[in-house]
């Protein structure tokens, strides 16, 4: 019985209509190779994982989960994210293997979002991650990769912003914030809320250079010089490892001569509870939040029972596409493919006909066959129709001879017959 949910999607779910799906597959296939080159392998994780996957580590809030059960009524999860089944399978199936392992994947994820406003609640990310060895070096290839995975996309006004968590761990590890304060206060850095901020700390006895410091995290310029000084504002040890982290980050990416596509962000504290490191996140004009984000998260793979140190970063591949179309970049057309106007009495023809052009020399033109009825006659008048019914299309006539003869529509058919095989060479008949 048809009700009015059974023509809907759910909220957050789209179709997605052969021109959208041909350009996410040809840009997927960019990326694949890309990563391919640098090494890195693809993973796939299943489509569904126990929820336990997300809960052992605090790593989705439940309410964020697409949950059912299984036949024994164990809760399971859709795909939430791409790192933890990573971490999962580098603590396990992959323990053994040679260190750092360089993963890759792009696969559908699924999250329950707020309802309404257009979120998507299933959509499509690509993501590197590097297990096993803590350096900044690989902190700054993972950088390096994910600039270069947006310009092969066609992206080249792209802007990455890079903070590092442990400088805020380290600089506030002695100050006395309870449990509440600690939690708000990177929120309101984060957010860049100057007023939120200074209410909260008001009370506090904090040294100038302290505040100085706070006061850099909520309106720095971007500049990398600003290390230096900061450097100079504190004592603290945690805080200071941070920096020369960050320096060492700073110098491999302006050997890469990246230094004019990364800023210096120390606000950057969204997601302080898991980042242990470095973090970034990517963003381009046209679209409202980030189309990348990363850091180094070295305490995922031990929730899973190993200790791995990592790095990496995931792409939102819609937000991406969205970018292109807002930019009015080139975007990946779907192919048109010329009809084949197939007689009732050539029917048995068609498969010669397909695997000869298979077989001809050069990239086989694309056909879609249009069978005419017994006794219909494909004359002017009905390849006109077939034009009107097929706009902007070539048509073909198979002919007994197994043949594919060009048609103008409206004129007499040609006397000659071409085998077209290449679309170069369809194209000498236009």
């Amino acid at each position: 019985m048809k009700t009015p949910w059974s023509i809907y999607t759910p909220d957050g779910m789209t179709d997605d209509l052969p021109g959208s799906c041909y350009a996410a597959r040809v840009l997927e296939d960019k990326l694949r190779q890309l990563f391919q080159t640098h090494a890195f392998r693809e993973i796939a994780s299943p489509g569904l994982e126990f929820a336990d996957v997300y809960s052992c580590g605090d790593f989705a809030r439940p309410e964020s989960l697409f949950k059912l059960t299984d036949a024994q009524g164990r809760l399971l999860a859709l795909r939430y994210d791409g790192t933890i089944p990573a971490a999962r399978m580098a603590a396990t199936v992959l323990r053994d293997q040679p260190l750092p392992l360089r993963l890759f994947y792009i696969e559908p994820m699924y999250r329950f979002g707020d309802q309404g406003g257009g979120r998507p609640q299933a959509f499509t990310q690509a993501g590197v991650e590097l297990l096993g060895l803590r350096s900044p070096w690989l902190d700054a290839e993972a950088i390096m990769l994910a600039l270069e995975a947006c310009q092969t996309l066609g992206l080249s006004q792209l802007q990455i912003s890079i903070g590092q968590v442990d400088f805020f761990r380290g600089l506030t590890a002695d100050w006395p914030l309870d449990q509440e304060m600690r939690r708000k206060l990177p929120q309101y850095i984060d957010q860049k809320n100057d007023m939120a901020v200074a209410a909260l700390l008001k009370d506090l006895q904090l040294k100038p250079d302290e505040r100085r410091i706070i006061d850099h995290l909520l309106n720095g310029s971007g500049e990398w010089s600003l290390l230096e000084e900061l450097a100079d504002l504190t004592s603290q040890p945690i805080a200071l490892a941070a920096i020369e982290d960050l320096k060492k980050i700073r110098s491999c990416l302006a050997k890469w001569q990246l230094l004019d596509f990364c800023s210096l962000d120390l606000s950057l504290l969204q997601d302080l509870d898991y980042y242990t490191g470095i973090v970034y996140k990517g963003f381009t004009y046209g679209v409202g939040t980030p189309v990348l984000s990363g850091g180094r998260y070295d305490q995922v793979v031990s929730a899973f029972g190993v200790d791995r140190p990592a790095t990496g970063f995931s792409l939102g591949m819609e937000m991406l596409m969205q970018a292109l179309q807002r930019q009015s970049l080139p975007w990946p057309q779907l192919p048109v493919p010329a009809v084949l106007v197939v007689p009732y009495e050539q029917l048995a023809l068609v498969p010669d006909f397909y695997q000869a052009q298979r077989s001809d020399a050069g990239e086989p033109l694309s056909f879609a066959c249009c069978f005419l009825s017994e006794g219909e006659q494909p004359d002017a008048g009905r390849l006109e129709q077939l034009a009107q019914s097929y706009p902007g299309q070539d048509l073909y006539l198979l002919t007994s001879e197994g043949q594919a003869r060009f048609c103008r529509p409206g004129q007499q058919l040609p006397a000659g017959l071409t085998r077209v095989s290449t679309s170069k060479e369809a194209d000498t008949h236009a």
